[in-house]
């Protein structure tokens, strides 16, 4: 404080707002000594950045920060929310061991500036646990009208479903009450031109994956592997256990390059699975696992979904469908992922049965 005086005039004492500052702020001993509720309602509305600032002036605000479970996953909610694979975001942080754990490792990327997005560890190990059936129930895709075709059609005799997105529903299909059921799954790999060495890798990388997890966690699982341009080829052609005849047939399949059919391999996964169920050799619960950029015309799109509610019907299959590429037409795939939507009966049990995920594709510039 300072006095001021003028001519003819009382003194006035004036204040330093500085110096007024200095003098209320609380100490460090002061502020530790608060409870740990108010410390964390001191903290509401503090960025991302001046929470990690916090954490490395004393133990305790470290430990606090750090505890604060609802903070983190509200802070990768809000930066992760909206953006690819968002449905798995919950089981990817318990896989990761914290929502603090996987902000970390979702951030890196971003702060390293890559080209592409493709799920972390964390999300790769959810994504899995998803297509084996362990993992959390991911909002269904709505069934969406006809894919537009250049073929004459007859007009609808029901109302046109609304527009795809996401929705809590749930399909049924028969699956007993009692242990986990044989797991089949069927992959099929986009191979064709369209397809970049580098999403190539990304695909067989992701199968590697695949039957490293079946094989700790579903030993008895059986995988038959289909790659495919505008034909078929069968790399693994019958349901195999996955054992070390399976990891080869992924590591020394090689790219056929050509044309995109996405419709002959989802219906010879079909016939795969249908074949098995009538051997007696596949009962039990059936994924079809389509990896491709789903870059081909509007009515080849519409058969592929054609084929994939046939399996659903036919013999119970799960879908799921990964977009990898430069150039991933995400709708389309979704679209064929929403055609295992089946009328739902109240006798069967509810069962999750379609779903798309991203697995690489080049990152929006903005």
């Amino acid at each position: 404080m300072m006095e001021v005086e003028a001519p003819g005039v009382a003194p006035v004492t004036t204040v330093d707002p500085a110096t007024t500052a200095m003098e209320t702020a609380p100490t460090e001993a002061e502020l530790l000594a608060l409870p740990d509720e108010l410390l964390s309602c001191c903290c509401e509305g503090l960025e991302v950045k001046s929470l990690v600032a916090l954490e490395l002036t004393c133990r305790r605000l470290r430990e606090l920060v750090s505890s604060d479970t609802m903070r983190w996953r509200q802070a990768v909610k809000d930066k992760w929310g909206k953006a690819y694979n968002s449905d798995i975001l919950d089981a990817a942080a318990v896989i990761a061991g914290g929502w603090k754990q996987l902000f970390a490792e979702k951030y890196d990327p971003e702060r390293r500036q890559t080209t592409f997005v493709s799920p972390v560890k964390s999300e790769v190990a959810a994504i899995l646990s998803v297509i084996k059936g362990t993992g959390p129930t991911v909002p269904h895709l709505k069934r969406v009208s006809n894919f537009p075709s250049s073929s004459p059609r007859a007009a609808p005799t029901t109302p046109p479903s609304p527009p795809y997105g996401t929705s809590p529903v749930c399909v049924t299909i028969p699956m007993p009450d009692n242990e986990p059921s044989p797991l089949s799954i069927v992959c099929c790999v986009d191979g064709s031109s369209s397809v970049t060495e580098e999403d190539f890798w990304a695909m067989k990388d992701f199968l590697r994956s695949l039957v490293s997890s079946l094989r700790e966690s579903h030993p008895e699982a059986q995988l038959s592997l289909l790659q495919f341009n505008q034909t078929v080829k069968r790399e693994l052609p019958a349901l195999t256990p996955v054992g070390p005849a399976a990891m080869v047939a992924v590591q020394s399949m090689k790219q056929l390059m050509g044309s995109t059919d996405i419709e002959k391999p989802l219906a010879t996964a079909g016939s795969i699975l249908a074949a098995a169920d009538d051997g007696g050799s596949g009962s039990g619960d059936k994924v079809i696992l389509l990896l491709s950029d789903g870059q081909t015309h509007m009515e080849e799109l519409a058969k592929s979904e054609a084929q994939v509610r046939k399996a659903a019907e036919t013999c119970g299959a799960r879908f799921y469908a990964l977009g990898v590429g430069r150039d991933v037409d995400e709708d389309g795939l979704r679209r064929v992922a929403a055609g295992t939507l089946l009328p739902a009966r109240s006798h069967l049990k509810p069962v999750q049965q379609g779903a798309y995920f991203t697995l690489r594709r080049q990152r929006s510039r903005r």
